[in-house]
């Protein structure tokens, strides 16, 4: 880490150099910088080949056009909850609530790419409520704690919520009232717990994807559908087969017995309820 008054120059200097070296194949620019700093500048001066974040120029066209090497980790992770939860975007209303660089308008462009139908609201949208119910899959980035309410939501769609905020006694909560909202929905994230074990997962890929490229080597970091389906109410606690089908598929693939599995599954929910 560097120290908070590091200069413009000094952040690109080292930039400049890890961009050179051989031994570094991926560079993660941690956003916001102190407001001393340049950030569009620091972005663009790191090497798109090692943009694991995907915040350059180049690697945003690449995610329009869909020919991309890398993803933000955000809407990557949303991803990776859909298809762990078997859930299509394919022919489904997608609403994004939020229009910023790294996380709703990638979001919506990575939607779009599975042929989901989506509309990308912000500050300036009109009839907010009446998108957000149509939508079968909700995605919630607006940075407003419990923004998104039950009267908002379609019955049984799929809510994602990808904020951090803290409510008015200090909890840590997403963008999404989820005490009110979960009866409602048929698949929904907590916050803390949700989508962040996804980024994590994502993240994790990202760091190999460079190698990939560079070595055509086949490398499979896949740390999602673990962590993912291992948290409470991750998608909905209803959906017990749900469990049930991922504990035996981790059981399978570390070849130990699936009682295992949920009895470790059993202990890590009632953990993290209390965390």
């Amino acid at each position: 880490a560097l120290p908070a008054d590091t200069t413009q120059l000094q952040l690109m200097a080292l930039v400049h150099q890890l961009n050179e070296r051989k031994d570094i194949s991926g560079i993660l620019c941690q956003l916001p910088l102190p407001k001393h700093l340049e950030e569009k500048q620091v972005v663009e001066a790191i090497a798109p080949e090692k943009d694991v974040d995907a915040f350059h120029p180049s690697n945003v066209g690449r995610i329009m056009i869909g020919d991309y090497h890398f993803l933000p980790c955000t809407p990557a992770g949303v991803m990776e909850l859909l298809h762990s939860a078997g859930i299509s975007p394919e022919g489904k209303e997608c609403a994004v609530i939020g229009r910023s660089n790294i996380v709703g308008k990638p979001m919506a462009m990575l939607l779009l790419h599975e042929n989901g139908t989506v509309t990308v609201c912000h500050s300036r949208t009109k009839n907010l409520q009446q998108i957000c119910r149509r939508a079968d899959i909700l995605v919630a980035a607006v940075g407003k704690a419990k923004f998104v309410t039950a009267d908002m939501v379609k019955p049984g769609a799929a809510v994602i919520d990808v904020g951090m905020n803290r409510d008015e006694a200090g909890k840590l909560c997403g963008d999404v009232d989820f005490e009110a909202v979960e009866p409602v929905a048929g698949y929904i994230t907590p916050v803390p717990g949700g989508v962040a074990h996804a980024e994590y997962s994502d993240g994790c890929k990202a760091a190999k994807r460079p190698f990939k490229l560079k070595q055509n080597l086949s490398i499979d970091f896949y740390l999602g559908g673990f962590f993912m389906d291992m948290n409470k109410k991750l998608y909905r606690s209803r959906n017990d087969k749900m469990v049930s089908g991922v504990c035996a598929g981790i059981a399978n693939y570390l070849n130990i017995d699936p009682t295992l599995v949920r009895v470790i599954y059993a202990v890590f929910s009632v953990f993290t309820a209390f965390v």
